[in-house]
């Protein structure tokens, strides 16, 4: 136990006071044998070294939560950084990558996929705009102090741990509480804010109030944040709790400062909810009972309809909103479609469609239309009067989705036989627009005879 000796040394000729626990063996049973493995090697060529190293931060919460983690974090309380991960570089034939050169950190692959990454003791602050702090090397007091949350503070030797900000505490009760001053905390990186919100969302735990506070009359500050990052944050949350993460946005203040334009107003009578925010977090509810669906995608999808379309322009300007925070022109073409169809198939109950219509549908809509139904499902649910067809209609729907060649058929017929025909080439799609219609609508088969026979009895005769 040389290591856990010389780390509580420090704290003691500090007057940092601590406490030590034990790993039970349950919670060592659960990390993964490849992890476990790679674990025991480093510490091997550390003692080789004579430098003394811990496992710090969230791998060792995950370890007392009974949660399998693979996110190993090393930190070298005595030794040379760079020393130590060439030397296990090279014994262990892994690939080391210094993730920024001011950072004080290294990562290290292993040939079996383990990824671990280390660490000098470092104190950090933040620029506006910047995920990249400003390091410079310091003692494990600064790297434990300048930790956001006493859960992520925890400091590993072998079986045994070390907590001097009441870490355990929180964990056995369920708290998310920063290590010092909440103001503090997240002034020096105001992301700090959604870390606390996604912690709370996936561990299912509850800020305390303090920290609370501190949130709430910081919160403005997310306007200056990265958009990007702040994308990251909510895609990870709502990933894992969709409606967890809309509620603690509403709670926390957060909502206003990133979308402005979206006030808590009272909306149509039509809706058994009453305002915007309990409209969104009910829908979120509905679809969260919806499987294999992207509840990031719906989370932007409903918070962008509900600002933009009673406006002139609305996709015009949800793309513009979209773009502000950084989304991927794929992730920007999904949320405009589903906002586009988010009540398309509640209108196809009221004016019912042949299959033909549906499998159009469907080619438009493929790549979300689970995202699609999900919210015409969750619209339909808090409607005052409900509109009965709708099931029957997404059961139809999901049915005709199983037959992907029907939904994306291509007729058999070439544009250079259609010409022989006396199409001009001009008019080569809309012919083939023809076939694909009535090929959807099961009226011949789908061979090349059949396809020209159906030209010359139902196109070439109207032209």
């Amino acid at each position: 136990m040389h290591s856990l000796n010389v780390c509580t040394k420090i704290l003691e000729e500090n007057g940092i006071s601590y406490s030590i626990y034990n790993l039970d063996s349950d919670s060592f049973n659960i990390i993964d044998s490849k992890v476990k493995k790679r674990i025991e090697q480093v510490k091997q060529i550390a003692e080789d070294l004579k430098y003394v190293v811990g496992i710090i931060g969230g791998f060792v919460r995950d370890l007392l939560l009974k949660r399998p983690s693979k996110d190993v974090d090393f930190v070298i309380i005595e030794g040379e950084l760079e020393k130590l991960t060439e030397e296990i570089s090279r014994r262990l034939n892994a690939k080391k990558t210094i993730i920024h050169n001011q950072t004080l950190t290294t990562q290290i692959r292993f040939s079996d996929g383990i990824i671990f990454e280390f660490n000098a003791p470092r104190v950090e602050s933040y620029e506006p705009l910047s995920r990249i702090p400003k390091v410079r090397r310091g003692t494990i007091i600064d790297d434990l102090t300048r930790r956001d949350f006493t859960i992520n503070s925890l400091i590993l030797f072998e079986d045994k741990y070390i907590d001097i900000f009441d870490g355990k505490k929180d964990l056995l009760e369920g708290i998310i509480r920063t290590t010092r001053e909440p103001p503090i905390v997240f002034a020096e990186d105001y992301l700090r804010i959604f870390r606390a919100l996604r912690f709370a969302c996936l561990l299912d735990f509850k800020i305390e109030e303090k920290t609370k506070k501190g949130i709430i009359e910081n919160a403005h500050q997310l306007s200056f944040v990265a958009k990007e990052r702040i994308i990251e944050e909510i895609r990870l949350t709502a990933k894992k709790n969709v409606v967890c993460c809309f509620k603690l946005m509403t709670e926390l203040a957060i909502i206003h400062p990133l979308f402005p334009e979206l006030k808590n107003e009272k909306i149509s009578d039509e809706h058994i909810i009453s305002l915007k925010y309990e409209k969104i977090e009910k829908e979120l509810e509905i679809i969260k009972q919806q499987k294999e669906i992207e509840y990031f995608l719906c989370f932007f999808a409903l918070i962008m309809r509900e600002q933009f379309i009673e406006k002139e322009n609305y996709l015009s300007r949800i793309k513009y909103e979209l773009k502000k925070f950084k989304f991927s022109k794929k992730e920007i073409e999904k949320i405009l479609m589903i906002v586009k169809y988010s009540n398309i198939l509640v209108h196809h109950t009221f004016y019912p469609a042949s299959k033909k219509e549906l499998r159009l549908l469907l080619r438009e809509i493929f790549e979300i239309r689970k995202e699609v139904i999900a919210i015409n499902i969750a619209e339909n649910k808090i409607l005052k009067k409900k509109n009965i067809h709708l099931e029957k209609i997404i059961e139809e729907l999901r049915e005709l989705s199983k037959d992907e060649e029907l939904i994306f058929i291509k007729p058999a017929v070439r544009g250079d036989e259609l010409m022989e025909l006396g199409i001009k080439r001009m008019e080569i799609n809309q012919c083939k627009e023809f076939l694909i219609h009535a090929l959807m609508d099961e009226q011949l088969e789908n061979t090349k005879e059949e396809c020209i026979k159906y030209i010359k009895r139902y196109y070439l005769k109207n032209q």
